[in-house]
């Protein structure tokens, strides 16, 4: 029931908008400033790692994550003459004339294909495609509504071999997810609420907002903690979403359990997080402490 996950990166593109617009060192600027390194750890030592090293250009050039015992793993990235990503790992992303992602693939073992369409206004409207897994084929489908600000606020879900779901998503004030409640179809007529989670935030900037270019909306996966929150709870066919600010609380209802995460933040001298406690309470018990460490460079 934790909101963190494990994986990294499927994809740094923007989905639905752009508003294309890093040593902690006070003469540094925030426009040659990034970040290398995000390091979770508890009590008993370090339990992962990611390391970022970027080409000349500013352009992510891969990351390495290392996580407790299993060791590490490199992720390469390749682009195109236009500086759209065309491989991560074992993930194709292709591009339609206009330069928008309309499909990605990836490599065996695993297949996997997703197509993504767009409104007549560049908006996107839905996210669909397969994966085989050991011979097992799953089909998803996303539908989004967008509202009067283009962001997404309804997503209707149908996957294979589950009740049709729909997702209502609301914002704050700042642009930040406020607040995520998830419905099932048990009968093919009614929607029944199943959970509902809440978010709130801290005044500073989110650096991965800087890290993936400004991007809104993204079908990619973040590390622990990079403040990205996953839309449609769907590690295969992930819409993501970045918030302009650090999320300070989680708070999840389903049924009679409550889940909550509270973080707390040190910042650097531009107000980014450099360190950070978390922890998860189930039905008001602590369960669990960890810590995050964020490092930066200047270049």
């Amino acid at each position: 029931m934790k909101h963190f996950s494990s994986y990294f990166i499927l994809l740094f593109i923007t989905i639905l908008t752009v508003s294309c617009s890093s040593s902690d060192d006070a003469s540094s600027t925030q426009s040659n400033y990034r970040l290398i390194e995000f390091i979770k750890s508890s009590d008993f030592g370090n339990l992962s790692s990611y390391r970022f090293e970027y080409f000349d250009n500013g352009l992510l050039e891969k990351y390495t994550w290392s996580i407790e015992p299993l060791g590490n793993s490199e992720i390469l990235f390749s682009y195109d003459d236009n500086n759209r990503i065309t491989k991560i790992g074992n993930f194709n992303y292709e591009y339609n004339t206009q330069g928008a992602l309309i499909a990605i693939n990836k490599d065996a073992p695993d297949f996997y294909n997703a197509t993504v369409t767009y409104t007549n206004e560049d908006l996107i409207e839905n996210l669909s495609g397969f994966r085989n897994s050991s011979g097992v084929t799953s089909f998803y489908n996303y539908n989004i509504t967008i509202n009067g600000l283009n962001q997404i606020a309804i997503i209707d879900e149908q996957v294979t071999g589950e009740f049709n779901k729909r997702i209502l998503i609301a914002y704050d004030t700042k642009g930040n997810v406020s607040e995520i409640i998830r419905q099932d179809n048990l009968d093919d007529i009614n929607f029944i609420t199943t959970s509902s989670i809440t978010y709130t935030y801290d005044d500073k900037p989110n650096i991965t907002k800087d890290f993936l270019n400004n991007i809104d909306y993204s079908l990619y996966s973040t590390p622990d903690n990079l403040n990205g929150v996953n839309l449609n709870s769907n590690f295969d066919f992930r819409i993501n979403y970045v918030n302009p600010n650090n999320i300070l609380t989680i708070t999840k209802f389903v049924g009679s359990e409550e889940y909550q995460e509270i973080y707390t933040y040190d910042y650097n001298d531009f107000d980014y997080p450099i360190s950070a406690d978390y922890s998860y309470y189930v039905n008001g018990n602590l369960s669990e402490t960890l810590y995050y460490e964020w490092v930066y460079e200047s270049y």
